[in-house]
């Protein structure tokens, strides 16, 4: 069914209320924009599936803002970081009471991000297509097969919610849950801060920490100004082209032009601007300026050690019938070593020692650290077998 007056649309938000749950997804686009553009809201109640049409004139959202965020109604998402960015770009709301498939589904051993259509063929056995994720959702009128593709992201929702609640329960991980759910809480999971950007430009690890510098200015002038014009950042300015900038160090837009790839029209508008963030870069003191990003400059001296922890964490895993890679990072396993063997404490926050992972594996992984156990192959079965040494320590 879909809706495209505000009538309807209150009528069922005030049946969800009064449910106490619902289902919730949205399509959106961003591929030519900085903000996401809400194309449709879904929304799944007692085996029922809706459709409504933000694009509808009279469509106000506010209504379902509140619901959103009304810690006395539980509402049921597959990933649904993004479906909430939206509402908080426009709003700063947050969600009080959710329940996402995709996290209790990797606590009960389904991966670390199944999809949608896969976690309701494995648990519901219903196969469903996605031939439409990729559709033009802007586009008025939406076509039939857009709108049963975009009804069954919710109508499995409540279905997967109850068994997976129940499976979770049985195993005694639903403190787990509300533990890993705690994140959309945190305002700063969509409001990032736009100086902590240049370790994500693509080419970043090659650079020197004076390059750094002149890379974070430049890094945060486009975030700031894809923002501003509602622009994808690569239409503002490219990664390489940053790159570039940061190794060249133009200090004159004479120089700058002189740049492989940089156009007239790009130069003529915005070459001031950049000299300057050149020469805010080169002024940073050299202590202030950013540590080298390291992705794949780990000390190759600590790869068999890192190994080790690796074969530990995906031992542990099997016997607890989850993703390894949802219970710790490569990083994770890194950063432990690295602390280890450099004499020191492991990082704050490192997410394998916080919280239901620090009693299910990460102590584990500092007595493995710590000589407290060892490792055997199992001959008969292929697999590896953890003991543990008794007189350690």
């Amino acid at each position: 069914m879909l809706i495209r007056d505000q009538e309807s649309f209150e009528d069922l938000l005030h049946r969800c209320r009064e449910h106490g749950s619902f289902a919730f997804d949205t399509e959106f686009l961003r591929e030519d924009t900085y903000w996401p553009q809400l194309c449709l809201i879904q929304i799944g109640l007692h085996g029922e599936a809706f459709a409504v049409d933000p694009l509808a004139e009279g469509i106000d959202c506010s209504l379902l803002v509140e619901l959103l965020c009304d810690p006395e109604v539980e509402v049921i998402v597959h990933a649904g970081q993004q479906d909430m960015e939206i509402f908080f770009c426009k709003s700063e709301a947050l969600p009080q009471n959710l329940f996402d498939t995709q996290v209790a589904a990797a606590l009960m051993g389904y991966g670390d991000s199944i999809g949608y259509s896969r976690l309701v063929d494995e648990v519901l056995g219903v196969k469903i297509s996605k031939g439409e994720s990729r559709t033009h959702w802007e586009r008025r009128p939406l076509t039939e097969r857009q709108l049963d593709y975009a009804l069954n992201d919710v109508l499995y929702l409540e279905q997967l919610r109850d068994l997976l609640r129940d499976k979770l329960s049985k195993r005694g991980r639903e403190e787990w849950l509300a533990e890993e759910l705690a994140f959309y809480q945190d305002g700063n999971l969509y409001r990032r801060e736009p100086r902590s950007f240049y370790s994500r430009v693509k080419g970043a690890a090659r650079l020197n920490r004076r390059e750094l510098a002149i890379l974070r200015v430049l890094a945060a002038w486009r975030e700031e100004e894809a923002r501003r014009r509602n622009k994808p950042k690569k239409r503002i300015v490219s990664d390489d082209k940053l790159i570039e900038v940061a190794r060249r160090k133009p200090t004159s837009i004479e120089r700058l032009s002189e740049s492989r790839g940089f156009h007239r029209k790009f130069v003529d508008r915005n070459g001031k601007i950049i000299v300057e963030l050149v020469a805010e870069g080169l002024k940073v003191a050299n202590e202030e300026c950013p540590k080298r990003v390291n992705r794949e400059g780990r000390d190759p001296e600590l790869s068999l050690a890192l190994d080790l922890l690796d074969t530990f964490l995906k031992t542990r895993a099997k016997e607890l019938d989850m993703s390894p890679a949802y219970l710790a990072s490569r990083g994770d396993l890194y950063d432990l070593v690295k602390s280890r063997t450099d004499g020191k404490d492991a990082p704050p926050g490192l997410r394998v020692l916080g919280g239901w992972r620090r009693e299910l594996v990460g102590e584990d992984l500092l007595g493995l650290l710590a000589g407290k156990y060892r490792l055997s192959l199992d001959l008969a079965g292929a697999g590896v077998v953890i003991h543990q040494v008794e007189d350690a320590g």
